[in-house]
């Protein structure tokens, strides 16, 4: 029986054993929570950074629709025409821009650097640069020789390749439409065969007319696009052609180019997407041949009659 004082009933003491285990526990509880506490702070401090701090897709450095374009085609077009590369040259790509600072003596200005791609006559590929201020060029353009295998058909590495394809009839038959439309003159006819979405798109064919010949190389399943990593497909390819131009008239010799063109649906209703120099076809992008202007004309070549008329429109030179 426990001793009265004061009314109330004092608590029977308990023995120190059972007193230590009372304390140990308590204190093992107590870290417990502490852990999990601690284990939920960390886990929340993880979760707000990598929402917060996950850096996003870097911005591409090159545009594929810069201010001064045309005026980058011209200069170097201008450029080509004074024969610097000691044969003829011909652009056939443009290839993208980024930006540049300039220094014009009384402070920093901003301009556009663009990249062309140029075929010469004798088979070479020129990487060409021409920069760009307020739409008029500066300076004079740079250039680096592009190199490509001789035997450009088939011995060529790209990269970002999941396998070889089969160059199927559709395949073969819209390269030769692509490359007739692109040799000619009807920028209406280049615009079709490059079935681009955007209805306003503009592409600016060569205008060297002639008859053209495709030969079809090597095909290859790109790692891009919808891809099937068990069959090793895509619907997105690269393939390299060749295409033999022969002048009309007869007057001149047949000139060989070639071109490494991305394309969709190699397997199905393939369409060109881009085209570029050899060994460029994976890292193209969808539409960068897109011309952003009104696609150049080719003049009529009239001839003046002694009367002062012109051949073939039946109106003197006063317009009469």
């Amino acid at each position: 029986m426990a001793k009265q004082r004061y009314g109330w009933q004092s608590a029977p003491r308990e023995d120190s054993d059972r007193q230590f285990l009372k304390l140990v526990a308590s204190r093992v509880r107590l870290w417990r929570v502490i852990q999990v506490a601690t284990l939920v702070l960390a886990l929340s401090a993880s979760v707000s950074s990598m929402n917060a701090g996950q850096p996003g897709p870097a911005a591409s450095t090159v545009s594929l629709n810069a201010a001064g374009k045309q005026a980058a085609y011209a200069a170097v077009d201008d450029w080509l025409a004074n024969d610097p590369l000691n044969t003829a040259g011909q652009i056939v790509s443009w290839d993208g821009a980024h930006r540049v600072s300039l220094s014009d003596g009384r402070g920093e200005v901003s301009g556009m650097r663009h990249t062309l791609t140029v075929h010469s006559a004798d088979g070479r590929w020129w990487t060409v640069e021409q920069t760009i201020a307020d739409g008029h060029p500066v300076g004079d353009p740079s250039v680096r020789l592009v190199a490509v295998q001789s035997d450009s058909s088939t011995a060529v590495e790209w990269g970002h390749v999941l396998a070889d394809a089969q160059a199927s009839r559709a395949l073969t038959d819209m390269a030769q439409q692509w490359a007739a439309a692109y040799y000619g003159s009807d920028a209406a006819r280049l615009k079709t065969v490059m079935a681009d979405p955007d209805p306003d798109a503009v592409y600016q064919p060569l205008m060297l007319d002639g008859e053209t010949s495709v030969n079809v190389g090597r095909v290859a399943y790109l790692d891009r696009g919808k891809v099937d990593r068990q069959e090793k497909t895509s619907d997105t390819a690269v393939t390299r052609v060749d295409v033999t131009l022969t002048p009309t008239g007869g007057m001149k010799a047949p000139s060989q180019y070639s071109y490494d063109l991305l394309v969709s649906d190699p397997d199905g209703t393939p369409r060109v997407l881009a085209w570029g120099a050899p060994g460029t076809g994976p890292d193209l992008k969808e539409h960068a041949n897109r011309w952003h202007a009104d696609p150049l004309v080719k003049p009529d070549v009239q001839e003046n009659t002694s009367d002062g008329s012109s051949a073939g429109d039946g109106k003197t030179d006063a317009g009469q």
